[in-house]
């Protein structure tokens, strides 16, 4: 259901309108404000500027290892059905 969400960054509120779910944008808007708080903190000193690329740096890793791991986690699914799926032929083959 579209809505309105507020992000909070740096001490100032952006209200952003979102199309999504509101659970999953607020899911989202955690996340995000998350890996901001964690880059701020260890990046003391740099501008918004830069701890916004950094952060979004972060999450786009974070993005690729879990594509990743999805990708493997499919792949083995697939082996382990087509493993399941010869071992039921052979069953029924050998009835």
């Amino acid at each position: 259901m579209p809505g309105t969400v507020s992000l909070h960054f740096f001490g100032k509120v952006y209200d952003l309108r979102a199309d999504d779910p509101s659970d999953d944008v607020e899911e989202v808007v955690k996340y995000v404000e998350h890996v901001m708080g964690e880059t701020e903190a260890r990046h003391r000193g740099l501008s918004p500027q830069k701890l916004m690329v950094l952060a979004a740096l972060h999450m786009g890793r974070d993005y690729i290892r879990e594509k990743k791991k999805n990708k493997k986690f499919a792949d083995r699914m697939k082996n382990t059905s087509a493993r399941i799926a010869d071992r039921i032929d052979t069953l029924i083959d050998d009835s």
